[in-house]
Order: C-alpha cells, then sequence, then structure tokens
C-alpha cells in the first residue's frame, strides 16, 4: 500500500512508518502524534495493513485512551517518558472496520 492523494503515488506506507520509527527510537523523548483518515475508500485489508504496520512499528509505545494513568488536566510529557509512551494516533472518521475497532489497537483517539 502506497501514500498518495488523487492521482500522485507516493512511497509505501510501511517505509514511510520504518523511517518515522527510526526516528522515534533515536529521539524516545519526542512525542510524535498521527491523525489517520478512516476512509472509504480503504478496503478491510488495506486497514488491516494499517494496524498490523503501526503495531509492527512501534508497538508498546503507542499511547492508548484506554489505559489509566492518563488524566487530561495533570498530566505531563514527564508522564508519557515514565511510561515509555510517545506515539499519539488520532483517527477520523467512523465506519465499518475503522483502525480503533481491533481489540489490540482499541483506545486510538477518534476525532470525529
Amino acid at each position: 500500500m502506497n501514500i498518495g492523494q488523487g492521482v500522485h503515488h507516493g512511497p509505501p506506507f510501511r517505509s514511510i512508518l520504518n523511517d518515522i520509527a527510526n526516528f522515534a527510537n533515536g529521539h524516545p523523548k519526542e512525542i510524535l502524534i498521527f491523525r489517520i483518515t478512516n476512509s472509504t475508500d480503504l478496503s478491510a485489508n488495506d486497514r488491516k495493513t494499517i494496524r498490523n504496520d503501526l503495531l509492527a512499528c512501534f508497538g508498546d509505545k503507542i499511547f492508548k485512551k484506554s489505559e489509566n494513568w492518563f488524566d487530561v488536566a495533570t498530566s505531563t510529557i514527564g508522564d508519557f517518558w515514565a511510561k515509555n509512551k510517545s506515539i499519539l494516533i488520532f483517527t477520523v472518521g467512523k465506519n465499518e472496520g475503522t483502525l480503533e475497532d481491533n481489540e489490540n489497537l482499541y483506545g486510538f483517539w477518534n476525532c470525529d
């Protein structure tokens, strides 16, 4: 699966994630924020590939809203560092088969 807009096609999605993961591993105190749009153009297999690629590249560094330690009023960057969390993933658009419906990624932040 490649990144693209309209008729313009870019590099493979996993290649981009690998580059970002290399940066994240080299800079563990940087908080990285993803905004992923759930498109009806994505097949169920595409969505599964995206989920699997995110997990493979970032694993336990992904902050999930189901984690009970976070409080929007009091949590600090230091709390993220203490928990070894550095990846926030926001999804936009709720439709059947969205990214956050996978039990392994339950808790991605949906910004509808």
